[in-house]
């Protein structure tokens, strides 16, 4: 399948709560994605697929630092690649800004950890009921690109 990622602004948002509400059991706001992309520090991207989006990729950027604080696929894309790319391209638009990477993940999310390990990410912690319908522990992944010089970072990602 190809997906083409292009950077999204605040015209996607309601594009963006589509997948959203299709993904998670506890979806963001209308009000949480403007604050978000009303923020200078965050850089979002999109995947989509003949014109549609189908998924997305939020983080936030504070150097040397960036947060992965939302991540999506329409359920019927998953396994395709999306997400993979969508992360590719956040972290290689950043890798000259942010050498350290995090992000939360459901305990039971067991594909999407396998996805962040291939990238190199690797467990660091974990927050005891951060999240809610159902509750569950996150796991906080962590990514260390600070040993790499920014023309690594693509053959490493």
């Amino acid at each position: 399948m190809k997906f083409e990622i292009k950077r999204l602004t605040a015209e996607d948002i309601p594009f963006i709560i589509v997948v959203e509400k299709k993904c998670f059991s506890s979806p963001w706001s209308e009000r949480s994605f403007k604050a978000s992309f009303n923020s200078p520090s965050s850089l979002w991207f999109g995947a989509f697929c003949d014109g549609n989006l189908i998924g997305f990729c939020g983080a936030q950027i504070v150097a040397p630092e960036g947060e992965i604080i939302n991540i999506a696929v329409d359920p019927q894309f998953r396994r395709n690649g999306a997400g993979e790319i969508l992360l590719r391209e956040m972290l290689n638009s950043c890798h000259e800004v942010a050498q350290y990477w995090f992000l939360d993940v459901r305990e039971s999310n067991i594909a999407a950890q396998a996805l962040y390990k291939k990238l190199g990410f690797f467990a660091a912690g974990k927050r005891i009921d951060y999240y809610t319908k159902p509750r569950e522990d996150a796991v906080v992944m962590k990514l260390d690109l600070s040993n790499r010089r920014p023309c690594d970072a693509d053959s490493f990602i």
